[in-house]
């Protein structure tokens, strides 16, 4: 969730740096993490909010400055990225990717630093007493099948019972776009601001942190273990059919 901000014209506390009187220039992909700490504090002088700010129920929220990125992937990028990508998600990952354009966002947001967790969520279910899509409509969440790897619907799975074991602090899963939705309307409720999901291009500009390679962590697909949960070997083991990852 992001709350959008805009200037305000209250006085900055005594011994703080006064704020600029023009609004800062944009964060243009590439950039380092130097260039974006910096220009990220000369928003929060200009915005006089603080950089990082943790919310009522524990989320860490950051400060993303206003900037523009190249976002999608070149075709060059795509056919050499698909024989990696699981036959059952092959269609849409080079339909989601094309064309490769420019983006700029024009205000600057707060974003949550990690995603929601279980925890977290459990909160807004108690205090709204609702119920997610998949408890609402009894047909359950998305799982996988073990013999092909291939997406299911199933019931009994929902957010409480993923098909797996969690705590309060894994990310909640088996959520839909209405469960998540709901969950920023209450926290705005609560709060008395205004919580939003992100939009593609501002949820991509931030995670992208800069970077113009076709992952955040650099070029080579091999790695990505080390920043994500992807299709790998343990995925090869588990579920053994057609999709799964190759060699």
């Amino acid at each position: 969730p992001d709350q959008p901000l805009e200037p305000t014209r209250q006085e900055p506390p005594p011994g703080t740096a006064p704020a600029p009187a023009t609004r800062p220039a944009p964060l243009a992909a590439p950039f380092d993490a130097a260039a974006a700490k910096t220009v990220q504090n000369e928003w929060g002088n200009y915005l006089k909010v603080p950089a990082e700010t943790t919310n009522s129920i524990g989320m860490r929220l950051v400060l993303v400055p206003a900037g523009d990125f190249l976002m999608g992937a070149s075709q060059q990028e795509i056919d050499r990225m698909l024989p990696v990508v699981p036959q059952q998600f092959k269609g849409r990952f080079a339909k989601d990717q094309v064309p490769a354009h420019r983006v700029t966002i024009t205000r600057p947001y707060s974003l949550g630093a990690h995603e929601v967790t279980r925890g977290q969520f459990a909160a807004c279910v108690r205090d709204a007493n609702y119920k997610t899509d998949a408890e609402r409509d009894g047909a359950g969440g998305t799982t996988l099948e073990p013999k092909t790897g291939a997406l299911k619907q199933q019931r009994g799975i929902d957010w409480r019972s993923p098909g797996f074991q969690q705590n309060d602090s894994h990310t909640v899963v088996q959520v839909s776009w209405n469960d998540a939705n709901a969950f920023c309307e209450w926290l705005s409720r609560k709060e008395g601001k205004t919580y939003r999901l992100p939009t593609e291009a501002e949820w991509e500009f931030a995670c992208r942190a800069g970077t113009t390679s076709p992952f955040s962590n650099g070029h080579d697909p091999a790695q990505l273990v080390a920043v994500g949960n992807i299709y790998d070997a343990p995925w090869k083991v588990e579920f053994p059919g057609p999709g799964q990852a190759p060699e």
